[in-house]
């Protein structure tokens, strides 16, 4: 429910514009009225036009209202829409009643009814930015009170005249510049404070452009008509056009964000379904005896079988094909799994061509509103995807598709598991982080480019010399002027971004892994609450690199023939390294040359037991969502054993 505060407030300012609407009926003649329009025959239709205008804009503001996903950008719709009907009927009124005017000092009218509706719809409109950007209160009452004194010396400029005319106007004027710098500092604070804004940070900026753009056009305009001979009818036209598309405009950004709201609670809403649904599938229960689900459309009923596995029965002549993913899987996996969507853990793209990554890809950074949110469009992001897959080499393990399983485990765990407490630029430097961080991999250890004195290891002085080259190419993908992303993202954005992104690739490094472990056994499991999360930057800096660094694992936390597959490609990739040091004349490692399935099982045991698990149970600990991968990950290292004792 809307804070009923609000809901009285502008009652109040509507009743103080409707009493300001009386007096300047009562103070108006029919007569002078009809002389105007007489005078400037087009005027009345200006207006009428107007108001249409914003009649199409309370549309806007109705749907906005109605789109609305919680109270606060109910408050928002609430709000322009009172804007946007008071501008409306204050057209109105001026095309068909007799309302007060006076001629200012260079003969032309001035409609007072303009000036009684800004001193309630602009500082209105203020409140709006500064409740999308989740301002605080006595930031709000701060621009409320700038610009009622802009409005009153816009006025007085008028009636006053002369010199003291022309101060009060210059002192309105720095008012202006004023107002504009502040409004700019708000948006500013609303993405460094760590505030959350109720508006994505693209939406904030264009409601910044318009309101200085539109709130610009009125005194340039009032300055032509008195110093540079601007006809009054037609710089009463021009304000109207600005004004109605200005207002419009607003009502479309609003609306344009509520939408989009709407649609990503609708997608996470039905995932949560299917979640439920698959919960009590696996309790035994048939789906079938449950009357609700009888009301569901069989498309959607469809829908939901071909996401999670079939849970909800639908006629057979209903039924949807399986998904690319799922026949992929049943035609080259001894043991299919009907389950197979992105929104399930054991999704695979082992066998997916790189069209269908691309498309995959893009997919899970659309739905975790990161294109929304960042104002990326989504052909600029299939074109950047390219560019990635193409960057990615030919090898058998370090390639697309094993930084595609990195991403959607970065894509699941933000989803299902949760990430209340990450900001949104997080979250991107964690997805992309999950899709760059082996781009450009030769299927070449450090431990090679240190030994053979590669060009890569001289750049980088034998430290981290692969995840360097990574962060390196990545940041070159991401800041190419054909097919990066930051070419619209502010400078300490794109510090900001790069600094986490470095530290989450640079965390792959496999030398790194007992210092990073150390230093999550140092956090106490009771820390990492959301609350606490929220306010340390420094614990969350920690969990969110640990996280990118289990991206890395994956592929081994995967069902058991999924594991066993990617297994077997690292360790082509590494015989592959073993020909090329023997070729230079290095000596190479042991593990290197192993080719048996034995072998692959005996370094899985090791690897498991002495890495991969006594990581994730600590994180486990940490971040409870970690739980289900200890099962899995304890059931893979059963079968290994036995692979490996046979």
């Amino acid at each position: 429910m809307i804070d009923p505060k609000l809901r009285q407030r502008l009652l109040v300012l509507s009743l103080l514009w409707m009493v300001a609407i009386f007096i300047l009926n009562l103070f108006g003649h029919q007569d002078r009225t009809t002389w105007l329009f007489n005078t400037y025959d087009q005027l009345k239709t200006i207006y009428e036009g107007t108001a249409v205008a914003f009649c199409f804009a309370i549309v806007l503001d109705i749907l906005a209202y109605q789109y609305a996903v919680n109270n606060s950008k109910k408050a928002l719709a609430l709000v322009l829409t009172v804007v946007d009907t008071i501008a409306c009927l204050s057209y109105v009124c001026s095309a068909s009643m007799p309302l007060y005017y006076f001629f200012d000092e260079f003969d032309n009218p001035v409609w007072v009814v303009r000036y009684a509706e800004w001193m309630v719809t602009c500082p209105l409109l203020l409140v709006i930015v500064a409740l999308a950007a989740s301002a605080p209160m006595d930031q709000m009452l701060d621009l409320v009170i700038w610009d009622t004194c802009l409005n009153t010396l816009g006025l007085l400029s008028s009636v006053i005249g002369g010199k003291l005319g022309l101060a009060c106007f210059g002192l309105a004027s720095l008012i202006f510049v004023m107002l504009l710098w502040r409004v700019s500092q708000i948006i500013q604070d609303s993405t460094v404070a760590g505030r959350k804004p109720l508006a994505p940070r693209p939406a904030l900026r264009l409601l910044h452009l318009e309101i200085i753009v539109s709130w610009s056009v009125f005194p340039a305009i009032e300055l032509m008509r008195r110093y540079g001979g601007l006809d009054y009818q037609t710089g009463e036209a021009l304000n109207c056009i600005n004004d109605g598309a200005a207002k419009v405009g607003l009502a479309l950004i609003l609306f344009s964000c509520n939408l989009d709201s709407y649609m990503a609670r609708d997608a996470t809403l039905r995932t949560a379904l299917g979640d439920v649904l698959m919960m009590v599938t696996k309790t035994g229960v048939e789906t079938s005896s449950l009357a609700v689900l009888d009301e569901l459309d069989d498309d959607v009923k469809a829908w939901f079988n071909q996401q999670y596995g079939n849970v909800l029965p639908v006629p057979e002549n209903e039924r949807m094909a399986p998904s690319w993913e799922a026949r992929t899987l049943e035609a080259t996996m001894a043991a299919p799994n009907p389950s197979s969507s992105i929104e399930q853990w054991d999704f695979s793209t082992l066998h997916m061509a790189s069209d269908e990554l691309v498309k995959v890809s893009v997919r899970m950074l659309d739905q975790l509103s990161l294109l929304r949110l960042y104002g990326i469009e989504k052909p600029a992001m299939v074109k950047f995807v390219k560019a990635v897959a193409k960057a990615y080499r030919d090898v058998p393990y370090h390639n697309f598709a094993n930084a595609v399983q990195g991403l959607h485990f970065a894509y699941l765990f933000i989803r299902k598991a949760g990430l209340a407490w990450g900001r949104d630029l997080e979250v991107l430097a964690l997805a992309l982080a999950a899709l760059l961080r082996n781009v450009g991999h030769a299927g070449l250890t450090n431990g090679f480019h240190v030994r053979a004195r590669t060009e890569l290891a001289l750049t980088y002085n034998d430290t981290s010399v692969v995840q360097q080259a990574h962060c390196s190419k990545a940041f070159q993908l991401l800041l190419d002027s054909k097919t990066g992303l930051l070419s619209h993202f502010d400078q300490d954005t794109v510090a900001e971004l790069r600094t986490l992104m470095i530290s989450f690739i640079l965390s792959t490094d496999p030398t790194k892994h007992q210092a990073q472990l150390s230093a999550l056994q140092q956090v106490k499991a009771g820390s990492c609450s959301v609350p606490h999360l929220e306010t340390d930057p420094d614990l969350r800096r920690l969990l969110l690199t640990s996280v990118a660094r289990t991206c890395d694992m994956a592929c081994s936390l995967q069902p058991f023939h999924l594991a066993q597959a990617w297994a077997r490609r690292l360790q082509s990739e590494y015989n592959r390294q073993a020909e090329q040091e023997t070729a230079l004349g290095l000596t190479p490692e042991g593990y290197l040359t192993k080719k048996l399935d034995l072998h692959i099982a005996q370094a899985q045991v090791m690897d498991t037991t002495l890495i991969v698990r006594p990581w994730i149970e600590q994180l486990s600990d940490l971040l409870p969502s970690f739980d289900y991968l200890i099962d899995n990950l304890d059931d893979n290292l059963s079968k290994w054993q036995e692979a490996a004792e046979l």
